[in-house]
């Protein structure tokens, strides 16, 4: 009996020790478990509108999602950006931004730019208007710690890899002409992306760690020194504003033109005209800090501070709402409802302006989702690649109007001119020889003179 009871203690160890890695080494990879079925979705009057999977490499894992205008974008744990049509859920490319030991943040859009492949030399930087004619195309910029892609986003092609010979630590934006990032210094810097060369920086007074932003022909910059600066997004350098705030910014703010909504470590959140920095309204006062990005609908502003609740804020006077503890990110706002993950991963269904919830259901199976407050669908994908488009049942296409708001002026990518029809040497006609040349005729004689008159030509 006690051999059976020894030999029952030691079979658990045994199991246990079979499936622990080595020391050192990580646990492998086990995959998830299937999604939400529809008909779970359907209490909420929601179903999946399109679902596809992403090619990659075997353990490559998706890790983060970003939607910008008419992409979806991919980053994986192998610093790869997989690019996916957000309206119709077609694949279109996918882009190694860098090596696994270098920090990647997150992409930026710019429409109709022109930037030809080579670096401009003395001759183009001289006289500009000499260089010769480049196709404008629709771009996305991804820059690392240490240089910036700039790739066509119809096509997937990189145009150029700028060096910044010094180390950034926020991702970056771009006018077309210039790309601005901020760096470990203490300022932002201005590069000229046609000669590829650093043309200005502007001073703050610590480490910028919040993307920049630019709105038409202002760059917006938050810092960790408490100030919130705005200057012009130009060749040449030049501060418009900048607004003292009672707190440092870690984390991503919002401004369209409606304002600048910017949120601080000290638990109060920033409404700044965009054009001359005055205050829009008393800054919203939170019970913690606020360390993750601020969400800007149509009507409202969602913010969640960190161990105190989740707030959706009037966006016209900076009033209250709503609050709800365990929110925490919005995915979608649509048919006058919030779609909010819970930090159960939960899907809470709120009346955007009463915060009522109707419904809620569980996320299972699902391991990336997109913070979203502006397109009318929620996007999520699995880590192994698998990404879902949920919308309403009522709702109608996804137009590519509904994701970018000026998608007329969109460049439709050209397909590559087809090669000319080869040509097949015909072959040539024999050579006849020519007939024989007559020999020239003799040449004539002269007329003989006329004889002279008889008698000598004298007279009488």
């Amino acid at each position: 009996m006690r051999d059976w009871m020894k030999l029952l203690a030691i079979v658990p160890v045994c199991v246990a020790l079979a499936g622990c890695p080595p020391q050192g080494r990580p646990a492998p990879h086990r995959p998830h478990s299937a999604p939400v079925h529809a008909d779970v979705l359907a209490k909420a009057d929601l179903q999946y509108y399109w679902t596809i999977q992403v090619a990659r490499d075997e353990g490559e894992r998706v890790v983060k999602l970003y939607r910008l205008d008419e992409n979806l974008y991919c980053m994986t744990d192998q610093n790869r950006m997989i690019a996916v049509d957000a309206q119709r859920g077609l694949p279109k490319w996918s882009v190694e931004i860098g090596p696994l030991d270098e920090t990647v943040f997150g992409p930026s859009h710019c429409d109709t730019v022109q930037l030809p492949t080579k670096v401009a030399g003395i001759e183009e930087m001289l006289h500009p208007d000499r260089s010769p004619p480049t196709e404008p195309f629709d771009a996305v910029f991804v820059n690392t710690v240490h240089y910036v892609l700039v790739i066509d986003r119809g096509t997937g092609r990189i145009v150029r890899k700028i060096h910044f010979g010094l180390a950034s630590n926020s991702g970056g934006c771009s006018d077309g002409e210039m790309y601005y990032v901020g760096g470990i210094d203490g300022r932002f810097h201005g590069f000229s992306m046609r000669e590829s060369v650093h043309v200005w920086s502007l001073a703050a007074e610590d480490m910028i760690s919040s993307p920049l932003a630019r709105v038409k022909a202002n760059l917006y910059v938050a810092s960790r020194d408490g100030y919130f600066y705005c200057a012009r997004a130009a060749r040449i350098r030049r501060q418009n504003w900048k607004q003292k705030m009672t707190g440092p910014v870690t984390t991503a703010f919002h401004v369209d033109a409606r304002g600048c909504f910017v949120p601080c470590e000290d638990g109060r959140l920033y409404a700044f005209d965009a054009l001359s920095g005055q205050n829009l309204w008393d800054p919203f006062i939170c019970e913690g800090p606020l360390r993750r990005p601020v969400q800007v609908s149509k009507n409202s502003i969602f913010q969640y501070a960190t161990g105190d609740k989740f707030y959706a804020i009037n966006l016209v006077n900076g009033q209250p709402r709503w609050s709800h503890p365990r929110a925490r990110q919005v995915l979608a706002v649509m048919e006058g409802n919030v779609y909010l993950l819970d930090s159960r991963r939960a899907l809470l269904v709120v009346d955007e302006m009463l915060g009522q919830v109707k419904t809620s259901l569980p996320m299972t199976g699902f391991g990336v989702f997109l913070p979203n407050a502006t397109a009318p669908a929620i996007y999520t994908a699995t880590m192994d690649g698998r990404l879902y488009c949920i919308r309403h049942k009522s709702a109608g296409y996804l137009s590519i109007e509904m994701l970018h708001p000026e998608a007329g002026k969109l460049r439709v990518p050209k397909k590559p001119p087809a090669p000319p029809p080869r040509k097949v040497p015909l072959p040539r006609p024999k050579k006849v020889p020519a007939p024989p040349r007559k020999p020239p005729a003799p040449p004539k004689k002269p007329p003989a003179p006329p004889e002279a008159f008889p008698g000598g030509g004298g007279t009488e």
